[in-house]
């Protein structure tokens, strides 16, 4: 996630497309970087320090909470720059609508977790509640149907089989 951060950051021209892939490598290096954390503290310490397991679970649920809109956001940009015509106050309207529940994964979901210091590392994704998982598969489920419209307008063979296996 690293090397796609600066190779982005060093782009000239960046695009949204760039600028979305950017912050989806973002969400995924605090969700790496808090599993690494939490990983450690649990090798290192008999019984791990409550501010140590606090932050490392309020990073994982920084990159939790973002990152199924902006992989859906990510579909939405690849879909422009391949020429899909969206307009675009309809584009703000589903994408505000996406990231709005970030609002209440962050600032209620997650801080309960942090203050009763019960947030699952084994499955973090549990720790946000079965309103996350929805929402998760929600957005994956758009941008499936977003890689079925990519299958279809694509041209050669390979870039087809690519977008209909992604």
């Amino acid at each position: 996630m690293l090397f796609w951060m600066v190779v982005i950051l060093g782009y000239r021209r960046q695009r949204n497309f760039e600028r979305v892939f950017f912050f989806l490598c973002l969400a995924l290096f605090f969700f790496y970087a808090g599993s690494l954390l939490a990983a450690n503290a649990q090798i290192f310490y008999d019984v791990p320090p409550l501010n140590l397991t606090a932050f490392a679970a309020l990073l994982i649920g920084i990159g939790l909470s973002f990152l199924p809109t902006l992989l859906f956001h990510l579909h939405w940009e690849f879909a422009e720059t391949r020429g899909f015509r969206t307009r675009q106050p309809f584009k703000w309207v589903v994408l505000s609508l996406a990231y709005a529940p970030i609002i209440y994964f962050l600032g209620i979901a997650l801080s309960v977790r942090l203050r009763s210091h019960d947030f699952d590392f084994g499955v973090p994704g549990n720790s946000l509640g079965l309103g996350f998982v929805v929402w998760f598969f929600l957005m994956i489920l758009l941008s499936c149907g977003w890689e079925q419209r990519f299958a279809h307008q694509m041209t050669g063979k390979p870039e087809r089989t690519f977008h209909q296996v992604a």
